[in-house]
């Protein structure tokens, strides 16, 4: 029998998730290094991350409005599709050219610039 010379054949320490019947809930991670990231941080970049996930939100939902996908509007706007997910991701630092460019593609206003009149 095949099973029986695997190494750990039988052995009913080795269970899968699939055969356990015990759930386990999710430990809490501690970390010096991410205590002290995270200390260093000030207010400005949280609300600069904030600010971000709420433009790949917009993006998201103004994708959608047009029935696009992340792919559509790549080779809409000549870029990878690798690009748009980094966009749609919450973490991409965009300039103001990239996000006319956005605006204009998907006819969605991302943010609004006051007149200088």
């Amino acid at each position: 029998n095949e099973d029986a010379q695997r190494p750990g054949a039988g052995n009913k320490q080795n269970k899968t998730m699939e055969n356990s019947s015990e759930t386990h809930s999710p430990r809490r991670y501690k970390s010096s290094v991410v205590s002290n990231f995270i200390a260093r941080r000030g207010s400005n970049d949280f609300d600069n991350t904030k600010r971000n996930m709420l433009l790949a939100v917009l993006i998201d939902d103004a994708l959608k409005e047009k029935g696009w996908n992340k792919k559509q509007l790549a080779e809409a706007m000549h870029k990878n599709p690798s690009e748009v997910t980094k966009w749609l991701s919450g973490i991409h630092n965009f300039t103001s050219e990239t996000l006319y460019l956005i605006e204009s593609y998907l006819d969605v206003k991302l943010f609004i610039v006051p007149s200088m009149t």
